[in-house]
């Protein structure tokens, strides 16, 4: 019986199981549906993207996330060779990221990069994510890639529209041999001199948190810059100047760290720094300030295939005297502009994403490399006769909700009542095949009860006959008398041991 109520338990429990594997398929459907792809897309890249430095010249790059479409979050592993660069710091200066998801963490060991923000508000276009600051130390190709990544749409799904991951090349080149100092040992005229015993410093590795890039432009006037100073400089000679080859003549000591400079002028300048000890001074670093304070020239742009096309084809000449012009940004109907690198506008010419059919008004914004903006001198009107698709503009209709969509509580509501409906009549069935089993034990159980009795019954006479027909005798004589007394002593004792078995058992069916 124990084992045929486990038999039936474990029935039960499979039974559940099947209904409940039924009813996650069957929910999993009504929730899951597909949905329309994305047209968003996302780039990141590293700016500049290429150029040419010396060894143990230091430089500064960013991490760009561009798209026309929102962003409000954004990460990325990048490698870099470690055998020609070796990171010195980064910076967040300038980021859009409000958050950050994962603090920014280099190994020079491994030649790694990770980082990872984000910001509610959200951005697009050409967006800084992150600078790095690298330092050259052997002739050689340095490559920057991205190893992984990821750009999430500002569309309270958090799409990932990351399409492309651009890399950067980088060319690492023998220093010159710097050139014999003059004949002269007065320090005071900045020369680099050294006693007779003792080591000059070592050449100032100068950054900036204001102007991280010395290639870069920047229309801040106040720049910030520091430099670590070892422990047995003395003094430190500074110099700002436009000319890469000058040498510092203000000296500080005690020898300073750092250094704020306003007001600085438009153009290329040097911060000429040089440290100097007991043994003499040491070599001179020269950090290159690039500062464009001044919008792009006044300018405007004209259509050159006003002929009805779908795409058509814009004049974009704009200019900038000191950094140059670094991007367009166009604005059809006063919608968000679109971000249009400089690479893209192919000898001043530039062929616009198709457009819909109908009159539109086109502005052009002339961004140049430090960030100073204008516009051009008015909008132009253009009339676009061509019947074409924009899956990129139009927008798609909205669809009802689906069969699922629309009845899934009902489902849900279904599939449990069924699951209960099951139970309950597997329980019944169970219960009803029980009581048919107990039923049919007990009987059993009687019978047995009855054959024990018959059996032990026709034991005894068996018995007494045996004893007779043995001593010839139709009755038994004393010794007979208590042989047979003992076996039948023993034959009850066997018959009560049987009887409380069974009724041992028929307790259990009751």
């Amino acid at each position: 019986m124990r084992s045929c109520f486990k038999k039936c338990t474990e029935r039960i429990l499979q039974g559940a199981k099947l209904l409940l594997v039924f009813a996650f398929v069957v929910s999993f459907s009504a929730v899951y549906v597909p949905e329309q792809a994305s047209a968003a897309s996302a780039t990141l890249f590293i700016a500049p993207g290429s150029g040419t430095y010396s060894v143990g010249q230091s430089f500064t790059v960013s991490i760009v996330a561009s798209s026309s479409d929102q962003m409000n979050a954004a990460e990325a592993s990048l490698s870099f060779n470690t055998s020609t660069l070796s990171v010195t710091g980064t910076s967040k200066s300038g980021s859009v990221f409000s958050l950050w998801t994962e603090e920014p963490s280099y190994s020079n060991s491994q030649g790694t990069i990770r980082f990872g923000g984000g910001n509610p508000s959200g951005f697009s276009g050409n967006s800084t994510l992150l600078k790095i600051t690298f330092r050259t130390k052997a002739a050689g190709t340095a490559r920057v890639s991205f190893t992984d990544g990821a750009v999430l749409a500002a569309d309270g799904k958090g799409t990932n529209i990351l399409t492309n991951m651009s890399p950067a090349t980088f060319t690492v080149e023998e220093a010159a041999a710097p050139p014999p100092p003059p004949p002269s040992s007065n320090n005071n005229t900045g020369n680099n001199t050294s006693s007779s015993s003792g080591t000059v410093p070592p050449e100032p590795e100068v950054t900036s948190s204001t102007h991280p890039d010395p290639e870069g432009w920047y229309n801040v006037t106040t720049g910030e810059f520091a430099w670590e100073v070892p422990s047995d400089v003395t003094s430190v000679r500074l110099l700002l100047s436009q000319e890469e080859d000058d040498t510092p003549t203000v000296r500080y000591a005690p020898p300073i760290s750092s250094r704020t400079l306003e007001d600085l002028e438009d153009g290329v300048w040097y911060l000429h720094v040089r440290f100097g000890n007991s043994a003499g001074l040491g070599d001179i670093a020269s950090y290159k300030v690039q500062t464009d304070t001044v919008p792009p020239g006044e300018f405007s742009f004209e259509v050159i295939s006003d002929d009805g096309r779908a795409q058509p084809e814009l004049r974009l000449e704009a200019s900038d005297e000191l950094s140059g012009i670094g991007f367009y940004e166009i604005s059809v109907d006063g919608e968000e502009s679109a971000i249009i690198p400089i690479e893209q506008v192919n000898e001043g010419v530039y062929e616009m994403e198709p457009l819909e059919k109908g009159n539109h008004t086109i502005t052009v914004t002339a961004i140049d490399k430090a960030g100073n903006q204008r516009d051009a001198g008015g909008p132009a009107e253009v009339e676009v006769t061509e019947e074409i698709k924009v899956s990129k503009t139009v927008e798609p209709e909205e669809e009802g909700p689906g069969f699922f969509a629309k009845y899934g509580t009902a489902i849900w509501v279904f599939i449990f009542i069924l699951i209960i409906a099951g139970l309950i009549a597997l329980n019944i069935m169970q219960r009803k095949k029980l009581e048919e089993l107990k039923l049919d034990a007990m009987r059993e159980t009687k019978e047995v009860r009855g054959t024990i009795e018959k059996v032990l019954s026709a034991l005894r006479d068996e018995a007494e006959e045996l004893f007779a027909k043995m001593d010839g005798k139709g009755g038994l004589n004393d010794k007979e008398g208590a042989s047979f007394k003992q076996l039948k002593e023993a034959i009850d004792i066997s018959e009560e041991l049987i009887a409380r078995e069974v009724d041992d058992v028929e307790k259990l069916f009751k």
